[in-house]
């Protein structure tokens, strides 16, 4: 992805398909995926998308309608937005019938997929412009991460549900969402959740109903809500609500990052690529530039907007040395909105006898969303071992 241009990234998407033949779960290493999908798009500023299993095959079974609908609300619970189906083509012949058959006609699962994409629509109106900003899961299932003891919302015992918090880009409105994880069955699920002082201003169903919250709901802080088998539904909080946190410290590290050009290469002891500057290894890996790269610079996306006065980098470690292919100079430009930069600092004559860092101070920046390293051309490639970058 950081060889990809900023401004062509519309989408990152997959495929990955969680029934598979023979058993009844939902595989959680798909989960896991989702995850990893959820948090590139956030550090990436990239919507996400996804297939959704409606087909069959040897390695995977016909979606029930059930289970089409948790697949849906699984990936709405981490943030994926562009949803793709096989309608009539498939992609090997190996694959059953999909949405429609050979001949055109609806199959099976053609009635399932439709609901399911009717809510989509539906939810659509209230998520298409928000992040999923944390993602939970209330049991414990290998490859999420468990619900914290200090969230908000308490769930009852025996919980199986996934809860999302999703944040609007704009206004910064709350909305939690909660996620049926109970999909193998005929009966509704009555999930109890102990709102405390939460200020829950309406129930958002899967169908797009918003509504506000019934006395049979709602009681003594106890809220209880009946979900179909794999459904979602949303809670919208009042507005100023916001459970999202920044990024304190190191607010560099594992965030999205752009190379003018990058050398990639990788082995058991060294790793080399954009990335490498911002996974909070310093004594591993690298970026480096490509030698013809005239035009040298790296890009570090922040996800949100801070005030910053200090870079500091480290030299690629190495068997020969630190710093050995360090740039000759460093400039450093500050953005909102990727499109204006302005400078706010320069650095020259880098030494790495005494330690394996520089620090570069500069004058309080505020609203920065962009940090832009730039470098000189110069006769051999340009290589950056660790980025941070803070407010102190």
């Amino acid at each position: 992805m950081s060889a990809v241009n900023m401004e062509g990234l519309k989408y990152l998407t997959y495929d990955q398909y969680p029934y598979a033949a023979g058993r009844k779960d939902f595989a959680p290493n798909v989960y896991y995926s989702l995850d990893a999908l959820r948090k590139a798009g956030l550090a990436y500023n990239s919507d996400t998308g996804c297939y959704l299993q409606a087909f069959e095959s040897a390695a995977v079974r016909k979606s029930t309608d059930s289970e089409l609908l948790f697949n849906m609300s699984a990936a709405v619970s981490y943030g994926v937005k562009n949803f793709k189906w096989f309608l009539w083509f498939t992609p090997a012949k190996y694959f059953t019938d999909a949405l429609l058959d050979l001949s055109s006609q609806k199959s099976d699962m053609f009635d399932g997929g439709a609901a399911v994409n009717k809510k989509l629509h539906e939810l659509g109106k209230y998520l298409a412009d928000t992040d999923a900003v944390y993602v939970y899961h209330t049991d414990k299932t290998s490859y999420t991460e468990q619900l914290p003891e200090n969230f908000p919302i308490g769930f009852g015992d025996g919980t199986s549900a996934i809860v999302s918090v999703f944040r609007e880009r704009l206004t910064g409105r709350n909305y939690i969402g909660v996620a049926n994880k109970n999909f193998n069955t005929d009966d509704e699920s009555v999930i109890e959740m102990n709102i405390g002082d939460m200020a829950v201003k309406a129930v958002i169903d899967s169908d797009g109903n918003r509504r506000a919250l019934t006395d049979d709901e709602l009681s003594e802080h106890v809220l209880k809500l009946s979900f179909a088998p794999g459904d979602i539904k949303l809670l919208e909080l009042a507005e100023g609500v916001d459970l999202y946190g920044k990024k304190t410290g190191n607010i560099a590290l594992n965030a999205g990052i752009w190379a003018s050009s990058s050398i990639l290469s990788g082995s058991s002891s060294y790793d080399v690529s954009a990335y490498e500057p911002v996974d909070g290894k310093k004594d591993k890996g690298c970026w480096r530039s490509a030698v013809n790269d005239r035009n040298r610079s790296i890009t570090v996306l922040l996800g949100d907007f801070y005030e910053i006065n200090e870079v500091v980098l480290y030299g690629a470690v190495k068997s020969s040395g630190v710093g050995e292919n360090f740039p000759e100079s460093v400039d450093i430009l500050v953005s909102s909105d990727n499109v204006t930069y302005t400078k706010v600092a320069s650095a020259s004559s880098f030494s790495f006898e005494a330690d394996d860092h520089v620090t570069i101070g500069f004058d309080k920046a505020d609203n920065v969303k962009y940090v832009k390293l730039e470098m000189p051309y110069s006769q051999k490639a340009a290589e950056i071992g660790e980025i941070e970058i803070y407010c102190r």
